[in-house]
């Protein structure tokens, strides 16, 4: 049977119990056919730290493994403060009054698209 692989903006925390309904739904489909899921720590790097040289940390979870990575504070602004929290959200629940649609928060949002297939590619195995 194939792995199957989540890549997501947030993991799933082990260490927390308070997960909503998506993420125990993920969950239980990975341990249950094994897997990777990917995506961002919700830590914040050092600020001096170059984004390309952002080491991924996997942890094995179960029949699962979790890899994650920090972002910058850049990155954290214009892909998730930015991107996903001020153009998506709104598109996607009909709230176009509300959506600011920056180029800066575009182009961070692609930004991290590319870090996170950039990591992920050497995760990925048959």
């Amino acid at each position: 049977m194939s792995r199957l692989i989540v890549v997501s903006n947030r993991t799933a925390d082990p260490d927390n119990e308070a997960a909503g309904g998506l993420a125990v739904a993920l969950n239980d489909s990975l341990q249950q056919r094994g897997g990777i899921w990917f995506g961002w720590s919700g830590k914040l790097a050092e600020a001096d730290s170059d984004p390309g040289r952002q080491e991924v940390q996997v942890r094995e979870y179960g029949n699962m493994e979790l890899a994650t990575i920090d972002l910058s504070q850049r990155d954290y602004d214009a892909y998730y403060l930015g991107y996903s929290n001020n153009v998506l959200w709104p598109v996607f629940h009909y709230r176009l009054d509300l959506a600011n649609f920056d180029v800066q928060f575009s182009e961070g949002y692609r930004r991290v698209n590319r870090l996170f297939a950039r990591k992920l590619m050497p995760l990925l195995k048959p």
